[in-house]
This record gives C-alpha cells, sequence and structure tokens, in this order.
C-alpha cells in the first residue's frame, strides 16, 4: 500500500511539473551580439552558418546576416517568441535558453527545423 501511494505522489508531482511553462524572457536580457556557435537542421549539425550572428538593442531592433532575413529589422518579444519584421521576411524564433552568455533559438524555414545554439560577445 505504502509503494502505491508513493508511486501516485511522484506520478503526479511529474506530472505538474511536466506541464509549467516556460519563464519568460525579458528584452533586457536579450540584448547584444551573439555569435553562433553551433547551428542543426532538422537535428543534424550543419557548418554553414558558421559566421551567423544576431544583435539585439534596447529599442527594439535587430540586426542579422541570417540568410534570407539578413540586415537590419524591428523584432517584438512576447513571452519566448521573437518576431523579426522586416519588409522581405517575417520570422518567428523560439527561445529555448536564455543566460548571460548562452542562447539558443529555435525556428522553422522552408520546412526546415533548425536551432542556433549562440554565446555572447562583447
Amino acid at each position: 500500500m505504502k509503494n502505491l501511494l508513493a508511486l501516485t505522489l511522484i506520478t503526479g508531482f511529474l506530472m505538474a511539473c511536466a506541464g509549467e511553462p516556460k519563464a519568460t524572457v525579458k528584452a533586457e536580457d536579450l540584448v547584444g551580439r551573439w555569435m553562433l556557435k553551433e547551428a542543426f537542421r532538422n537535428d543534424e549539425q550543419i557548418e554553414s552558418m558558421s559566421d551567423l550572428y544576431f544583435n539585439f538593442s534596447a529599442e527594439g531592433s535587430m540586426e542579422t546576416n541570417m540568410p534570407n532575413a539578413e540586415g537590419n529589422s524591428k523584432y517584438t518579444l512576447s513571452g519566448n517568441t521573437i518576431e523579426q519584421l522586416n519588409e522581405q521576411v517575417k520570422l518567428q524564433y523560439t527561445v529555448e535558453t536564455l543566460t548571460s552568455t548562452n542562447l539558443v533559438l529555435s525556428t522553422t524555414i522552408e520546412n526546415f527545423e533548425f536551432r542556433f545554439s549562440m554565446e555572447k560577445t562583447e
């Protein structure tokens, strides 16, 4: 009987934790220049974007050399979603991880899933 109770409590705890939303990204933590450490397309590491960068300003503008979205753009941040807006493209990135030195973004472009592991530079 004790084992059943323990199993029930553990299962309930795990289910409760799985449903917790990620913390909202703070705009001030995103500001700065981020350089690529690793890039993945459909979970396979790629080298073709080795010089990729994102530079986010506090005023809501960003610069990147991301293919098909390069140059200066406006961006909005809502929860864990960054939306890049310019005349040619509208891209959404999901912030998977954000620390003072590391940023992991994911996005889908032309039915390919990309994940970028970035490092903050000075």
